[in-house]
């Protein structure tokens, strides 16, 4: 014969509530690493719509920054605009003039 152990009532109890706790702090657990998941890709999006606003900025100042330049290669393209900055900024005179200096 086959002897059948039995347990105490008070012992299936305190199994029983041990199980139910680990299983408690176990949820507790996936649901805080759930929300720092969470908050971490929030940050993350953050960050970058933070960057993608910067280099928004960015892309305005160089398309204007452009447009300047082509403005003076325009403005270049006349022999006479490249005698006056030859004059003017490199202070370069034509054989047989005095150059005068500012």
């Amino acid at each position: 014969m086959a002897e059948e152990i039995k347990r105490s009532p008070v012992r299936g109890r305190w199994e029983r509530l041990k199980r139910s706790k680990i299983i408690m702090w176990l949820q507790i657990l996936v649901v805080a690493l759930g929300a720092i998941f969470i908050l971490r890709t929030m940050y993350d999006i953050y960050v970058i719509k933070q960057q993608q606003h910067q280099l928004q900025i960015q892309i305005e100042e160089l398309k204007q920054s452009n447009e300047a330049l082509e403005q003076d290669k325009q403005r270049l393209q006349d022999p006479q605009a490249i005698e006056d900055v030859a004059r003017d900024e490199l202070g370069l005179v034509k054989p047989g003039e005095v150059p005068y200096v500012k």
